[in-house]
């Protein structure tokens, strides 16, 4: 790490994310895999957006993302596929509202996702 010349804050993000301890941009697959270790087990086949969220932000063993706006990214892009998951505005019982499998979406993480 560099002390002189730059900033100290902004060398020090820059080695965070040299060394991948802070990501900038996060593939649809790493999202998924994580999904699939740890919140898609014992018959659960949904998990909300801001709660995986503010997961990021508690469990040091969930990847450290640069902003909110890292994950929303990632759920855009997986949302694309069919090899990713879906998306919806959220669940009632076994139904989900407005779901959405392989279309484009524009869809923001908020409280109820």
């Amino acid at each position: 790490m560099n002390t002189t010349g730059k900033s100290v804050g902004s060398e020090l993000e820059r080695v965070c994310v040299e060394n991948e301890l802070v990501i900038t941009t996060w593939s649809p697959v790493h999202l998924r895999d994580r999904l699939k270790e740890l919140y898609w087990k014992g018959g659960k086949t949904a998990a909300g957006a801001m709660a995986f969220w503010e997961d990021t932000l508690r469990y040091l063993y969930l990847p450290r993302l640069k902003g909110r706006d890292v994950l929303a990214q990632a759920i855009r892009e997986g949302a694309k596929s069919h090899d990713y998951f879906g998306t919806a505005y959220g669940q009632t019982g076994e139904t989900f509202e407005v779901f959405s499998l392989a279309i484009p979406t524009s869809r923001s993480m908020t409280r109820s996702c």
